[in-house]
Parts: C-alpha cells; sequence; structure tokens
C-alpha cells in the first residue's frame, strides 16, 4: 500500500501487528530500490518504505539529512508506528542514524548498508563528475545532457563490477532534480564532517550492525576499520556485491538485516 498525505509518500508491507522495520533509500535513488529487499523481510516485520524530501513520489527540495529523518518520523507519526528498527542504505544509513539520534528511546537497532563512514570515505563524490555536478552553471548543462546510456555509465559504480544498472535506478535519477541531487549530497558531506558515522554509533546506545558489500566502488571499504573500536557496532562484510547490496543480493541482505533486528 502506498501513502500520499501530508508528509512524505511511502510503501508498506507485512502485518501492521509485526515488529516495525523502516527501510531508507539512498542518494537519488527511491523506495523502489528496495523492491527486491523489502518484500523478503514482510513475512517478519511491518516494513515502512519512505521515499525521502527531493526524491521519488516525494519530490521537492532536498533538505539536511536530520530534516529527512525527521519527515520519516513525522511520517510514521502519522501511521501510529511505535517502536522501530532503523535501517538504511548508503545516505539512506546516514537517515536511519539521524532518527535514532532524534528518537533514541523509539529504536531499538540500526541496520546500515553501504553507508559511508566518513566524508574522506565517499571517493565517488570526490571524483570528477561529481565535482563538474556541483558547478553551477556547468553542472546544471551537464545534468539535462545526460543520455540513458551516459547515466547507465555514471551509476556503475554503484554496483559490483559487471552487475547490470537496473533501469528503475536509471529512471528514479532521471525523475530527480540536479538541485536536489547536489544539496543533498552536499548535506551528506556536512552530517559526516560535523562527526562521522563510527563517532555517531558509538555515542548511541542501541546496537548497530553495518552490513558492507566488499565491491564497492563509491565508498572505501578501508574506512570500516572506523568502527573498530565502537563496541555496539558489527561490521559484516557481502564479498560479492558492491555498494548496492539491497539490489545485487536482496537475499543475504534480508537474513542479515533479521539478525541485525534481532528478529530470526
Amino acid at each position: 500500500m502506498v501513502r500520499r498525505v501530508k508528509t512524505i509518500s511511502r510503501n508498506a508491507l507485512g502485518s501492521p501487528d509485526a515488529p516495525a522495520l523502516v527501510l531508507v533509500h539512498g542518494l537519488g535513488s527511491s523506495g523502489r530500490s528496495l523492491d527486491r529487499l523489502a518484500p523478503l523481510l514482510a513475512a517478519r516485520f511491518r516494513v515502512i518504505v519512505p521515499d525521502l524530501p527531493g526524491f521519488g513520489a516525494t519530490g521537492g527540495k532536498a533538505t539536511t539529512v536530520e530534516g529527512m529523518a525527521r519527515a520519516v518520523i513525522e511520517a510514521l507519526d502519522e501511521d501510529g508506528v511505535g517502536e522501530l528498527v532503523a535501517a538504511g542504505h548508503s545516505m539512506g544509513g546516514l537517515v536511519a542514524t539521524a532518527i535514532a539520534e532524534l528518537e533514541p528511546d523509539r529504536v531499538t537497532r540500526l541496520v546500515l548498508v553501504n553507508a559511508p563512514p566518513s566524508y574522506e570515505s565517499r571517493t565517488a563524490a570526490r571524483g570528477r563528475n561529481e565535482r563538474i555536478l556541483a558547478l553551477p552553471v556547468i553542472g546544471e548543462a551537464v545534468w539535462r545532457s545526460l543520455s540513458e546510456a551516459r547515466l547507465k555509465a555514471t551509476m556503475a559504480s554503484a554496483f559490483a563490477p559487471g552487475h547490470d544498472v537496473d533501469d528503475v535506478f536509471v529512471e528514479d535519477l532521471k525523475r530527480t532534480t540536479r538541485a536536489a541531487f547536489v544539496g543533498a549530497s552536499a548535506e551528506i558531506d556536512h552530517y559526516l564532517r560535523r562527526r562521522p558515522l563510527p563517532q555517531r554509533i558509538g555515542a548511541l546506545t542501541q546496537q548497530a550492525l553495518v552490513v558492507f558489500g566488499e565491491r564497492d566502488g563509491r565508498v572505501d571499504p578501508a574506512s570500516l576499520d572506523g568502527y573498530g573500536p565502537v563496541a555496539n557496532a558489527t561490521v559484516v562484510t557481502i564479498p560479492e556485491a558492491g555498494h548496492t547490496p539491497i539490489w545485487e543480493a536482496p537475499d543475504r541482505t534480508a537474513e542479515l538485516i533479521g539478525v541485525g533486528a534481532g528478529v530470526r
């Protein structure tokens, strides 16, 4: 069931009486990126899949990471959701963390899937293509000129080498404005510069499971070392997956989310 009401658009799966699980999508995407994963979890959870401000069916302007988290919290309030497990992919992992920071008594556990631990870890964001997109005039011209083939080539780093870029991701990026993409990317940097993700997790009381596709071409795998001293964080890798295990390895990712949520 898709809800479009006064807050953000979201999809809900599973029994309303099951433990609540929020799945948050990444940058330039929407809840559709979780279409392979969410149904695998619906037998055990009440799964809520929002479209963040600036993206998907919600659209509009992008906001800060905390602003995205507040938008999700407002939607959860509207739906009568109490305690929940917060899980997110890439940028969505930061939003899930911010939800826990804003509502520490409401979030029981965290699961982060290929979320960038630090500003420096975002290797693709530091690359030439995304730096050009951030330029005021040239960036807009480049964004408008991107063909479907060029978009697919640009998005290849979001998957393990040799893995196809599905049309869902191309379509989602095409309906995202440059302002929303560039703005949200800058807010990711701002959030991580203020405090890296391992430090944020370490300041929380919830257990956090960090899931990471080892063949990630957008986030530096070596950055996972930052979780070493974090007592409440456990890191599990998926060797065959790239930056998007939610699509590349949905069965294994669903299994790990169940473990991270404390529900077998």
